[in-house]
């Protein structure tokens, strides 16, 4: 018999690890970076809704908003807003995951996700093929809820 606080702890316990607010700490990584950069995730049923605000590098802090849902157990997506359209998860396992970013079917930016495990930082180590030469990063996000 399951008692009302054994339950929610086991409920606790099955929560997703990249659930949450995480904020780019630029000292901590390198290679081509945002000025900013905010990952929002929130689990909604078996999905994972995701915004990605991006403040771009520059005198005019141009922002970019990249909005999708995807399985949280892994697979296609769909873009609600942003640059791409189109996108893919891969979870290999509760602590790392793999994104794709499509534009008409092609790959355009990939990243790689680990989360620590103290759960409190995750490293995402990608690239873009977007326009021209391929942008590579290193970058290391902090959890702030």
């Amino acid at each position: 018999m399951f008692f009302p606080a054994t339950i929610a702890l086991l409920g606790l316990l099955a929560a997703d690890p990249f659930v949450g607010t995480w904020k780019l700490e630029r000292a901590k990584s390198t290679g081509t970076l945002p000025k900013e950069e905010l990952v929002e995730i929130q689990e909604r049923g078996k999905m994972l809704a995701v915004t990605v605000t991006i403040v771009l590098p520059g005198a005019d802090d141009k922002t970019l908003r990249i909005r999708y849902s995807a399985p949280a157990a892994g697979g296609a997506g769909q873009v609600a807003e942003g640059p791409y359209n189109g996108v893919v998860l891969r979870r290999i396992d509760t602590k790392t995951m793999e994104t794709v970013y499509l534009m008409d079917g092609k790959e355009n930016r990939s990243m790689s996700v680990v989360i620590a495990k103290d759960g409190k930082s995750m490293i995402s180590n990608g690239r873009s093929l977007g326009s021209g030469e391929p942008v590579e990063w290193n970058m290391c996000f902090e959890k702030q809820r």
